[in-house]
C-alpha cells in the first residue's frame, strides 16, 4: 500500500491530465459499445427487408459516428495517456538523478553500484507503467461496467445485474485471483532481472582479470542461471495472464448466451423489439473490451510494486529537501576549514576510521596530510564531502557547522581533484569547462595554461576541439591530473582539495606538479592529501595522520628535526627511492 501511494502521488501534478486520459479512454469503450450496438440494430432492421432506407437511415448514421469517432477519441487516448506516462517518467529520471548528485559518491556504500544503476533504470522503467497499465485500464473498466449496466437496464433490470456480475467476476475476481498467483513471479522477475544486470556488468568490469585467468565458463554460467531464473518467471507471468484471459473471453461468450436467454420471453411478452436482441448482445461483447487488459495488469503489478519498493527504499530516491546553505555561493574568498575532535568509522569496522581529530587551518594556507595507506588521510575527505558520516565532533567551513548540510552544498565550497581524473568522451574544451559551464574560451585557455597543459592542448589533431576519447586515451596521467588542476582552477572555490594527485606519475612529474599547483593557486586555502613526499617541502604545514589519529602537525624542517614519525615516513620514502634506483 505504501508503493501504491507513493505512485498515486506522483500523479498528482497531472492529475487534470490524467483525467482527461480516463475521459478519453472511456469514451473509447463508449464509441466502440455504441458502435456494436448500432451494428447490430442495423443488421437486425436491415434483416426485415425495410420498405425504404430511410427507415434505417439512423442506424447507419450512428454506425458511421461511432466508427469514425472510436478511431479518434482512440488516438487521442492514447497520445493523452502516454504523454502523461512519459513525463512520470522524466519527473522519475530528474528526481533520481538530482538525489544522486546531491547524495555524491555515499549513495554506492550501502549497494552494489551494478545494483544501484539497475534501480535507476529498469526499475524507473517498470515504474513507468503504473498509470498506463494499471490505474488508467481499471478506472475505466470500472466507468465501462456503469455504463453498460445502465444501458442493458433499460431493457430489463436482470440482463443488468447479469452483466455487471459479469463483468465484475471478470474484472476484479479473476484479477485478484491471477494477482495472487502471480506476485511471487512478479517479484523473481525483478530481482531475475537485477541479478542478471549486476551479473553482466561485474563481468564485464573484470573481463581483462577473466580473461587471463581463463575463468570465463564459471561467470557465464552464474548469468545463464540468472537469466534462467527471469526466463522462468516471465513465462510464469505471461502463461497465467493468457489463461485468464481465456477464461474471461468464456466468460464473455456465456453472458452473451445467457442474456440471449432471458431476451426471448421478453419479446414474446413485447417487453423488447426484436432488432433489440442482437443490439443487446453486441452491447455486452463490447462491455468485455474494458476487462480484457486488466488480468494483466494485476498480473504486471507484482513487478511494479517490487520495482517501486526497490525505488522508493533506495538513498537515489530520498525525498529530502536539499539545502541551500551555500547554494550558488562562488566567492573567491579563501576558506576557513575547522575539524574539532571529530570521530568516523565505516559501517561494520570493528574500529574508527578517525580517533578525536582536531585541527585548523587557515584561509589561504597551503596544507599537506601525509600518512601510510589506512592511515584515515581519505577518510578526512569522505567526512568533508558527506560520504562517511561521523559520530561525534564538529566541522566548520568559514564557522559553519556543515555536518547540518547535504552533500552538493558543501562540494559548492570547494573544488576537488580527484585521485583518478575522469575524462568524458567530449573534447579537451568541453572537459575543462565542466568545471564551469558559463566559461568561455579564454577563460579555459588561461585555465589550461595556468595548470601547465596549454601547450600539449595544442599540439593534439583539432588543440581543444580533439575528443579525448574514453577516459582521457589521448593524454597521458600526468596530463589528465594537469587537467584536473585545469577544472579546479576555472571552478575557483574558496577551497581547493588534491586527493592523492601524484599516483602514477614519476618522481619528477611529481614534483613539477606539486610546484605548479603551488604557482597557480590564488587566494584559495590548499588541502593536499598524499602519501607521496615529491615537492612536501613547499607546503606550509604537514598533518601526519596514523591509525585514524593525527599524530604530529608542522613545517617540514620542523617535522624531520623532531625525529617523530614524519621522519620515519621520510626515511623510508626515501629508502625506498634508493632500493628502486640501485
Amino acid at each position: 500500500m505504501r508503493e501504491f501511494n507513493h505512485l498515486l502521488a506522483l500523479m498528482k501534478p497531472y492529475r487534470w491530465r490524467v483525467l482527461l486520459s480516463i475521459l478519453l479512454g472511456s469514451m473509447t469503450v463508449g464509441a466502440n459499445i455504441g458502435l456494436f450496438g448500432t451494428s447490430g440494430f442495423l443488421i437486425a432492421s436491415a434483416a426485415l427487408h425495410p420498405e425504404n432506407v430511410l427507415l434505417i437511415w439512423t442506424p447507419i448514421v450512428g454506425v458511421r459516428f461511432f466508427g469514425l469517432s472510436r478511431g479518434v477519441f482512440r488516438y487521442l487516448e492514447r497520445l493523452s495517456s502516454h504523454d502523461v506516462t512519459f513525463r512520470m517518467l522524466s519527473d522519475l529520471r530528474v528526481q533520481a538523478f538530482r538525489n544522486v548528485a546531491r547524495l555524491g559518491s555515499s549513495i554506492w556504500q550501502r549497494k552494489n553500484s551494478s545494483d544501484q544503476l539497475g534501480v535507476l533504470i529498469s526499475d524507473i522503467e517498470q515504474v513507468q507503467f503504473f498509470y498506463l497499465r494499471i490505474v488508467a485500464p481499471v478506472v475505466v473498466m470500472l466507468l465501462t461496467i456503469l455504463l453498460g449496466t445502465i444501458i442493458l437496464g433499460q431493457f430489463d433490470a436482470r440482463m443488468a445485474i447479469i452483466l455487471c456480475i459479469a463483468l465484475l467476476v471478470s474484472g476484479l475476481v479473476i484479477p485478484t485471483i491471477s494477482l495472487i498467483q502471480t506476485s511471487s513471479d512478479g517479484t523473481n522477475a525483478v530481482d531475475a532481472r537485477a541479478m542478471v544486470q549486476k551479473q553482466t556488468a561485474t563481468y564485464l568490469k573484470q573481463l581483462m582479470t577473466i580473461l587471463l585467468l581463463d575463468n570465463r565458463s564459471d561467470h557465464q554460467l552464474r548469468i545463464e542461471e540468472s537469466q534462467q531464473c527471469l526466463f522462468t518467471a516471465q513465462r510464469s507471468l505471461l502463461t497465467t495472464s493468457t489463461i485468464w484471459n481465456g477464461v474471461i473471453a468464456w466468460i464473455s461468450r456465456i453472458t452473451m448466451v445467457v442474456l440471449l436467454i432471458l431476451a426471448v420471453p421478453l419479446y414474446d411478452q413485447a417487453k423488447i423489439q426484436g432488432v433489440d436482441i442482437p443490439l443487446i448482445m453486441l452491447i455486452s461483447l463490447a462491455c468485455f473490451e474494458a476487462v480484457l487488459p486488466i488480468p494483466q495488469a494485476f498480473a504486471q503489478w507484482g513487478q511494479i510494486k517490487t520495482s517501486a519498493t526497490r525505488l522508493f527504499d533506495s538513498n537515489a530516491f530520498d525525498r529530502t529537501e536539499e539545502s541551500t546553505m551555500f547554494k550558488n555561493d562562488s566567492s573567491n574568498g579563501a576558506a576557513k576549514v575547522e575539524f574539532l575532535h571529530v570521530f568516523a568509522h565505516y559501517l561494520d569496522a570493528s574500529k574508527d576510521a578517525l580517533s578525536n581529530v582536531s585541527f585548523c587551518i587557515q584561509p589561504g594556507e597551503r596544507i599537506a596530510i601525509v600518512g601510510e595507506s589506512g592511515a584515515g588521510k581519505s577518510s578526512l575527505l569522505k567526512v568533508l564531502m558527506n560520504d562517511l558520516a561521523i559520530s561525534n565532533g564538529l566541522i566548520l567551513i568559514n564557522d559553519i557547522n556543515i555536518l547540518n548540510d547535504d552533500y552538493s552544498s558543501r562540494v559548492n565550497q570547494m573544488t576537488i581533484v580527484p585521485q583518478h581524473v575522469y575524462l568524458f568522451h567530449v573534447s579537451v574544451l568541453d572537459n575543462i569547462r565542466i568545471a564551469n559551464a558559463e566559461a568561455s574560451r579564454e577563460d579555459v585557455i588561461i585555465a589550461a595554461k595556468q595548470a601547465n597543459i596549454h601547450d600539449r592542448i595544442m599540439n593534439l589533431p583539432s588543440g581543444y576541439d580533439t575528443i579525448t576519447g574514453d577516459l582521457g586515451g589521448q593524454l597521458s596521467g600526468g596530463e589528465r591530473q594537469r587537467v584536473g588542476l585545469a577544472r579546479a582552477l576555472l571552478r575557483k572555490r574558496s577551497l581547493l582539495v588534491f586527493d592523492e594527485p601524484l599516483n602514477g606519475l614519476d618522481a619528477q612529474t611529481a614534483f613539477d606538479f606539486t610546484a605548479e599547483v603551488h604557482a597557480s593557486h590564488e587566494n584559495q586555502t590548499l588541502l593536499w592529501i598524499t602519501h607521496r613526499f615529491e615537492g612536501i617541502e613547499l607546503f606550509e604545514r604537514i598533518l601526519v595522520m596514523h591509525q585514524g589519529s593525527l599524530v604530529e602537525q608542522g613545517t617540514h624542517s620542523e617535522l624531520l628535526q623532531r625525529g617523530g614519525y614524519y621522519s620515519e615516513l621520510r626515511r623510508y620514502d626515501r629508502g625506498k627511492i634508493r632500493k628502486y634506483t640501485n
